[in-house]
């Protein structure tokens, strides 16, 4: 429940949220404010003195919460698979964001002329459309890719749909169908040919044990470490 703020030196507005039979204080930054949860009841000077207490954590936090903020910008260009997004502020002055793609193929996501990108609710409204616009692409682009991969290994997996995850990009059922998310679309096509290649591996082992690793790396062509590795540090250009 919301309780209200107090004002801070360091953080400036500190938003403060409590919750019954809560007994640790929390704390989150979430578009560049400050929150934090606290347990009903709790009297304002003790709030103060876990902020004050705190201060070096919410520092480091608020630097984390900086670091992953996600911003677009007129004229960006975001790479994906097989396609490239190009993000602009409309010269037509249209009164709502659109999404599409142009007779020469390129894509693109254009919010109102005027918009300022470093609004959260732009951020939202581009997150969304780029969503909208990839899931449109995903079966039609993902699946012809992957069952040409599968066919390249010799493999024949019952078969392949899209899914939706974040952070679970991939999965493969007991009886070999194989899930890939649209949200693989964001990224580039060695690593999606890798999150094929993953799946396709627990069609011989079903589990992650190093017997599936080496399966894994025979399929990746001796570069499943390395490929594991940019797949880890590529961040999808999206709100979770």
């Amino acid at each position: 429940m919301y309780l209200g703020f107090v004002e801070d030196k360091e953080f400036g507005k500190v938003l403060i949220y409590t919750r019954r039979g809560m007994r640790r204080v929390k704390a989150e930054w979430k578009c560049g404010v400050l929150i934090m949860h606290v347990g009903a009841g709790m009297p304002l000077n003790e709030i103060m003195f876990h902020i004050e207490n705190m201060r070096p954590r919410l520092a480091q936090l608020r630097t984390t919460a900086e670091a992953d903020t996600l911003h677009y910008y007129d004229g960006q260009e975001i790479k994906c698979f097989r396609h490239t997004i190009k993000i602009s502020a409309d010269l037509l002055r249209e009164s709502y964001a659109k999404y599409g793609s142009h007779p020469d193929g390129t894509l693109y996501v254009a919010v109102p002329a005027g918009s300022d990108f470093m609004r959260s609710g732009v951020t939202a409204t581009i997150s969304a459309c780029l969503k909208r616009l990839m899931s449109t692409r995903a079966e039609q682009e993902l699946i012809p890719f992957a069952q040409a991969v599968a066919s390249e290994k010799g493999l024949k997996p019952r078969g392949f749909v899209v899914g939706r995850g974040m952070r679970k990009l991939g999965h493969c059922t007991a009886d070999g169908v194989i899930s890939l998310s649209y949200n693989l679309m964001f990224y580039p096509e060695e690593l999606v040919r890798y999150v094929v290649c993953h799946e396709l591996a627990h069609l011989a082992v079903f589990n992650h044990s190093k017997q599936f690793h080496n399966e894994c790396n025979r399929l990746c062509n001796g570069l499943e470490k390395e490929l594991e590795q940019k797949l880890r540090k590529t961040k999808l250009p999206l709100l979770k």
